[in-house]
C-alpha cells in the first residue's frame, strides 16, 4: 500500500499544471519585381573632338555640356552628350546609383575617364515603375595622346533601398 501512494502522489504532481504557456507568432513577405537597368540604345558619353595640347581634360556635365580644362582644346562644333539610363521595377521604391569609372582605347592608345551620375538616388514612379539618370564623366588628356577615335565602358549600378 506504501508503493500505492508514493506512486499516486508521483503521478499527481506529474499531472499537474505547469508553469509554461504557449502563444502563435507572425511573419509576413513581400515580393517585388526585381529592379532592372537598361541603357538608352545610342546613348554615350560623348567627349566630343579635341586637341590634346599640353593636356588637361575634357568633361562632360550629366546635361551633356562640354568644356576643355588644361592645354586642351576642344574642336569648333564637337559635339558632347551625357549618357542615359531607364530603371524599373516596383513603384514607388526607392534606389541607389553608382557608375564606376571606364577607359576609352584606340589601338595600344588609351586615356582614363570618371563618370558622375546626374542622382544619387532615385523613386520609381507610381504609374509605370520606371525612373531614369544621365551620366556625365571627366576625361584625362595626357599631353601629347595619340590621335584617333577612342571606344571605352564603364559599369552603372542601381539597387533597391
Amino acid at each position: 500500500m506504501k508503493k500505492f501512494v508514493i506512486a499516486a502522489v508521483a503521478v499527481t504532481l506529474s499531472s499537474g499544471s505547469a508553469y509554461a504557456a504557449t502563444a502563435n507568432g507572425s511573419a509576413t513577405a513581400e515580393v517585388v519585381a526585381p529592379i532592372t537597368l537598361t541603357h538608352t540604345p545610342a546613348a554615350t558619353i560623348n567627349f566630343g573632338m579635341f586637341a590634346a595640347g599640353t593636356g588637361g581634360s575634357v568633361t562632360v556635365t550629366t546635361a551633356g555640356v562640354g568644356s576643355a580644362g588644361g592645354g586642351v582644346t576642344l574642336v569648333a562644333g564637337s559635339i558632347n552628350s551625357a549618357d542615359a539610363f531607364t530603371v524599373s521595377g516596383s513603384a514607388l521604391r526607392g534606389y541607389t546609383i553608382a557608375t564606376a569609372a571606364g577607359t576609352v582605347n584606340s589601338g595600344v592608345n588609351s586615356m582614363n575617364f570618371t563618370t558622375t551620375p546626374s542622382a544619387a538616388t532615385g523613386i520609381l514612379t507610381a504609374v509605370t515603375g520606371t525612373g531614369g539618370f544621365t551620366v556625365g564623366g571627366t576625361l584625362t588628356v595626357p599631353s601629347g595622346q595619340a590621335t584617333g577615335s577612342y571606344t571605352g565602358s564603364y559599369v552603372a549600378t542601381v539597387l533597391y533601398q
